[in-house]
């Protein structure tokens, strides 16, 4: 593990992999907002690289302090290398809130992929692009997922917000 991981994922993965976030972000909060704070755009983009699932999780998170330009590219090369519920959920709210509806194409490929229908987390990605981009959403989508999906957006937009306004 490196130095980037060890800040910035080591701490906080577990509990904000897959939908964790919902029940753990608030206990974390504090700690997370100063990490995003200090976290450079070279460090989140080192996290976005495929490779290992934790540094993943929360470079999806860490994204949302940046714009389009400046990591639109890298989270859609993310979800198209995506292994599954552990980063899928953090990887589609972070994906849709930074891109919209520009973010719906990649994730519905994800969404129907084997590894996105296998493991349940495709179910969640398209409730994600329900939220964006309903046209798009082609899956039969459960009350669960779009509530997983609304709150985990939420959580996103929460996050961003913060560290905008700082």
């Amino acid at each position: 593990m490196n130095q980037v991981e060890e800040r910035l994922a080591q701490p906080f993965y577990l509990k904000m992999m897959g939908l964790n976030a919902r029940a753990e972000i608030d206990e974390l909060w504090d700690d997370l907002v100063v990490a995003g704070r200090s976290a450079g755009l070279a460090e989140v983009t080192q996290l976005l690289r495929p490779g290992h699932w934790r540094p993943l999780v929360m470079g999806a998170w860490f994204s949302l302090k940046f714009d389009r330009d400046q990591v639109g590219d890298a989270l859609t090369e993310a979800v198209s290398s995506c292994q599954g519920s552990l980063t899928a959920p953090p990887l589609a709210v972070a994906t849709a809130t930074i891109l919209g509806p520009d973010a719906s194409a990649p994730l519905m490929t994800y969404a129907t992929s084997e590894t996105g229908q296998m493991d349940g987390s495709g179910a969640f990605v398209a409730a994600v692009v329900e939220s964006v981009d309903p046209a798009r959403a082609s899956l039969v989508l459960e009350d669960r997922d779009l509530e997983a999906a609304a709150e985990m957006l939420g959580l996103a937009r929460r996050l961003r917000d913060a560290w905008f306004s700082s």
